[in-house]
């Protein structure tokens, strides 16, 4: 799998997005190409795509990575500034994915 994806940590647990992201490299070979504090809390775990095209993909990891949780996939707002134009699927982890974890 390729495309540039970031992850967010929404869930206020220090090191979840770095956690994770070394869990998706390790499990499927993604690169994350931001890892950072989401702006707000989140409650639940929401795979963001920014183009149509990208929805598959978005769709692909939700169900693999997440499959326990009934998160979110949506397109990007445009009003995400925090995300850096080159990641194409940005997820952002929410304090339902904490407790999965069991953090």
């Amino acid at each position: 799998m390729g495309g540039r994806i970031g992850v967010f940590n929404g869930a206020g647990i220090t090191g979840l997005a770095a956690d994770t992201a070394a869990q998706l490299e390790k499990d499927y070979g993604y690169v994350p190409a931001q890892v950072a504090d989401a702006p707000s809390p989140v409650a639940v775990t929401t795979v963001y795509y920014r183009v149509a095209g990208d929805r598959i993909e978005a769709e692909s990891l939700a169900q693999n990575f997440f499959p326990d949780l009934e998160g979110k996939i949506s397109r990007l707002p445009e009003t995400a500034t925090n995300v850096e134009k080159k990641v194409q699927v940005a997820i952002y982890l929410g304090t339902d994915y904490a407790s999965a974890q069991g953090g």
